[in-house]
């Protein structure tokens, strides 16, 4: 169960043990769950990726690898930019896993990249760095992934949007988002 809330009250109690009140933007159904052991997880809050960024994203992307004449494909300038300043983990796998691993997180999508760092610390584990594909990313991971492919275009000549079209598409969508 995900929903989206602020801290309303935090409680300092003996021991150093903490009692949060929260305070949920969404009407959810957790009285059931008062008695039970869960798994919690409370992070700052960051609104989705914009799908008007993700096409022009990828038309970027087209127009980079038509000005490269097809030396690489707009999937590969995609894959290039990922790996300089994507989202990524850097995880052991269990050697005799590595290849199914890469071919099980390459199956999540396009963006879903896999590659090896070298023996881990862990005998009979492989360090292996895993990037997140774009559609995972909230506005601000989006923002730099753009940045970076526009930077990139703007050095081969190719015109791209103004900041503040890129910045409006941005804050476009929060206020699509959130109703406004």
């Amino acid at each position: 169960m995900t929903f989206t809330g602020k801290i309303a009250e935090i409680l300092i109690l003996s021991g150093g043990k903490q009692r949060i009140s929260l305070e949920l933007n969404e009407k959810k159904d957790v009285l059931h769950m008062k008695d039970d052991l869960l798994d919690i997880e409370i992070k700052k809050h960051r609104e989705k990726r914009s799908d008007e960024a993700n096409r022009y994203m990828w038309e970027l992307c087209k127009q980079i690898s038509e000005a490269l004449r097809g030396e690489h494909t707009k999937l590969e300038i995609y894959h290039q930019a990922l790996r300089a300043v994507g989202q990524f983990e850097i995880v052991p796998i269990k050697n005799a896993d590595v290849e199914k691993y890469q071919k099980r997180w390459a199956a999540l999508g396009y963006g879903w990249l896999t590659d090896i760092v070298g023996a881990s610390k862990i005998e009979g584990y492989t360090n292996v760095i895993q990037y997140y594909g774009s559609s995972c990313y909230d506005t601000r991971e989006m923002s730099i992934l753009i940045d970076f492919i526009v930077d990139h275009a703007k050095n081969m000549g190719i015109e791209t949007e103004s900041d503040e079209n890129l910045k409006s598409m941005c804050e476009a969508y929060k206020c699509k988002k959130s109703g406004q």
